[in-house]
């Protein structure tokens, strides 16, 4: 049973079919109220970099994962799964750890280029002459 956040008096009454159902929907849910906490992308880039680490882990972890394909012709140009990089954001935002290793290289620069698109305050970059 939860309570409705429009009108605390109010329940709502949420049933399921197994235990199998109702342990993945609580997991589910878990997350959900956890979404925020650990978000990285579109947040405040002081409230993502808090703490003893100065680098996001999402950022860290795209770094890495990388390295190692900078000789990729157009990294950074040729765009990657829109859907793709979604679920890895959603994923990190969650708490979770994607599975880089998996996915193209376009799609992990799509990743990078996302959370620095969305940053707040928006970073400018200048061009010294």
């Amino acid at each position: 049973m939860l309570s409705n956040p429009h009108d605390p008096e109010s329940e709502i009454k949420i049933s399921f079919n197994s235990e199998g159902e109702t342990a993945e929907w609580h997991d589910v849910f878990r997350k959900e109220i956890a979404y925020g906490a650990n978000k990285y992308f579109g947040v405040d880039l002081h409230t993502v970099c808090k703490g003893a680490l100065a680098i996001p882990r999402a950022i860290t972890e795209i770094v890495t994962e990388l390295e190692s394909q900078l000789s990729t012709d157009g990294i950074f140009r040729l765009s990657g799964s829109k859907t793709a990089i979604e679920m890895i954001k959603r994923t990190y935002d969650i708490g979770g750890v994607p599975d880089l290793k998996s996915e193209d290289v376009h799609t992990v620069t799509g990743t990078f280029k996302a959370f620095y698109r969305f940053v707040v305050p928006p970073l400018h970059f200048i061009t010294q002459q």
